[in-house]
């Protein structure tokens, strides 16, 4: 859930993206919330999420590499921008009451989440996975494609005479290690929840960063729209889907990156609220899933008031991250001078390798 707000002119701010973005989140948060029509397949939001995330990541890197800027401040701008909000939900779990989630349980949800391990814990069940903060599981997708990607297209750059060729190259081995995954019957929590079977949908969305002048016409991306409005109000994930549905987000990407598009879809993509949702969509995602276990599978209190209620304290709660913590944070981002954060962003890089290995041998070393 990258964002092109990073102070960067070589990098210029495409407000469809967020409408696409928006557009993912109302799907996912319906989805859990069991809005009729997105009960079955809000989840594939997450899908465009990821093809999304692939390519602004990508294009991130591409530009720095680009400016001679090092790795190490892609993960200081990561950091700023994605570590704040997430630390504030996994506090907040500690004021909810013992009878509702003892301090414990809070310690195993927020631990699980700050160490970018939730994805592996639902992939394959172990005892004490978090389950207020289970929706984390694809920002630890996220978490391990940025430790490794960035990385990888720098030493393409500079080994390779197009870097193109390696894009495309890690994309199709991913594209068939996913079909390998279906061809051995691999659970479809492993599919789903795995770093190696969310990469391709990463990668797929970086190829178009690779492909900067690639021009989309508008009745495809308004056709690719409507069949992933199609795929939402009828079709449960499976493996095949997701292929699908991944397929149909490339062109809607292509043509709301282009500033020159026109047409319904534009206008939508392009609407002011449609766009603040967007902006917000991150602080969503990551309020809704709390409120929704909360007051769904704690308290009880029934689809329509769950609904009705978690839906309003999410928003509320996403507008106030954003004013209070989020836009303070970016402001401070570049505070400090260039040689800090080049520094800091490297730490912050060993760290979350560290923790990331940390969180897998406590929850499957037999910790808990």
């Amino acid at each position: 859930m990258s964002d092109f707000r990073e102070g960067r002119p070589s990098l210029p701010y495409m407000p469809a993206l967020d409408g696409i973005r928006a557009v993912a989140v109302t799907s996912v948060v319906l989805g859990h919330f069991g809005v009729p029509g997105f009960s079955l397949g809000g989840g594939f939001g997450v899908d465009v999420f990821f093809v999304l995330s692939g390519y602004l990541i990508t294009r991130i890197i591409l530009g720095q590499i680009a400016e001679n800027k090092p790795l190490s401040e892609f993960y200081w701008n990561r950091f700023t921008r994605l570590f704040p909000p997430l630390l504030l939900v996994c506090t907040s779990l500690f004021l909810l009451p013992p009878s509702l989630l003892t301090n414990w349980d809070a310690f195993l949800n927020s631990f699980g989440a700050l160490t970018y391990v939730t994805n592996w814990t639902r992939a394959f069940p172990t005892y004490g996975a978090p389950s207020f903060t289970a929706h984390t599981w694809s920002l630890s997708v996220e978490e391990q494609f940025y430790l490794a990607w960035p990385v990888t297209v720098y030493l393409a750059s500079r080994w390779l005479p197009n870097v193109r060729t390696a894009i495309f190259g890690v994309t199709a081995t991913s594209l068939i290690w996913f079909g390998l995954l279906i061809y051995i019957n691999a659970s479809v929590d492993h599919i789903y929840n795995g770093f190696d079977g969310r990469c391709p949908a990463i990668l797929l969305g970086a190829c178009l960063a690779a492909l900067p002048n690639l021009k989309c016409p508008a009745p495809l991306a308004v056709v690719s729209f409507l069949a992933y409005l199609f795929m939402v109000l009828t079709q449960k994930w499976h493996p095949f889907a997701a292929l699908i549905l991944w397929t149909l987000t490339l062109p809607i990407i292509v043509y709301a990156r282009d500033a020159a598009s026109v047409g319904p879809l534009a206008k939508l993509l392009r609407l002011r609220p449609i766009i603040y949702l967007g902006v917000i969509s991150y602080a969503v995602y990551l309020w809704h899933f709390p409120f929704y276990y909360l007051l769904g599978e704690k308290l009880h209190m029934g689809a329509i008031p769950t609904g009705i209620l978690g839906i309003s304290l999410t928003l509320i709660l996403s507008v106030l991250t954003q004013i209070f913590v989020e836009n303070p944070v970016r402001r401070l981002r570049y505070a400090i001078g260039p040689s800090s954060r080049q520094n800091t962003g490297c730490g912050i890089a060993i760290w979350t390798l560290l923790a990331l290995a940390g969180g897998l041998v406590f929850f499957y070393g037999g910790f808990v």
